[in-house]
């Protein structure tokens, strides 16, 4: 089965690779540096978007797609090495989940 990865963002990549690694909300959370509600929201949008019916769907989705997955994410992070501040403040660097 291929799964059209365009129309998910980097942050709900990550949080599927994650996933798929079998972390937990809370180390999600704090991998991303996100607060543990945002990790919901993530996920919540991700279930929605992937059609599926709740969110141990969306683990098994992630475990069974785990390598389409970080494969999509090792190329979204190479299109961008460095997003510029368009506020003149520097480079912003990334949080690297690899």
């Amino acid at each position: 089965m291929e799964f059209d990865y365009d129309n998910l963002s980097k942050r709900e990549l990550e949080i599927l690779h994650l996933i798929s690694e079998y972390y937990k909300n809370s180390e999600i959370s704090e991998k991303l540096i996100l607060s543990h509600h945002t990790v919901e929201t993530h996920k919540t949008n991700l279930v929605k978007k992937l059609k599926l019916k709740n969110t141990t769907e969306l683990t098994a989705f992630a475990i069974l797609f785990k390598e389409h997955i970080t494969i999509q994410l090792q190329k979204i992070t190479a299109n961008r090495d460095k997003t510029k501040n368009n506020n003149g403040g520097g480079d912003i660097e990334e949080t690297a989940i690899f």
